[in-house]
């Protein structure tokens, strides 16, 4: 198994758009964001020692988001009754994980549908801290 963190906010792949161009079909995605986040996961899973693999995989991905300035009081105190699950426009956990998966395909496996268990949580981070946790583990034959 190997485990690494991520620093920085994490980001949805956004929605698809497909355009045609000189006869060819292009797809992309709205969030700008997203290619740079996901280099950055590629780059941790490497320093980690990830290496492509043909095993099935299991991923446990932790998404530790920023709490919004409504949860505070003026004092900067977190506010009693807060929910404490980030369940509102914050990102859709989907959209975060296609991020994450598109980022290991040929780092930790060679093509996502290597991927057969994914466990997600989406929570506040700690004292502002955001980032994402993950967890690599192979399932050997």
């Amino acid at each position: 198994m190997i485990s690494f963190w991520v620093h920085g906010k994490p980001q949805t792949k956004g929605s698809a758009r497909a355009f045609i161009v000189k006869g060819r079909a292009i797809i992309t995605n709205d969030n700008p964001k997203a290619k740079a986040w996901q280099k950055q996961i590629a780059l941790s899973a490497k320093v980690a020692g990830a290496r492509p693999s043909g095993a099935a995989i299991a991923l446990k991905i932790t998404y530790f988001l920023a709490r919004p300035k409504s949860h505070y009081d003026s004092k900067g105190r977190l506010k009693v009754g807060i929910f404490p699950w980030p369940t509102g426009r914050v990102g859709d956990i989907d959209k975060m994980e296609r991020v994450v998966l598109d980022a290991l395909t040929g780092i930790a496996y060679r093509d996502d549908s290597q991927v057969v268990s994914v466990d997600q949580t989406k929570q506040y981070g700690n004292a502002g801290w955001t980032g994402i946790k993950v967890s690599i583990t192979e399932y050997q034959s």
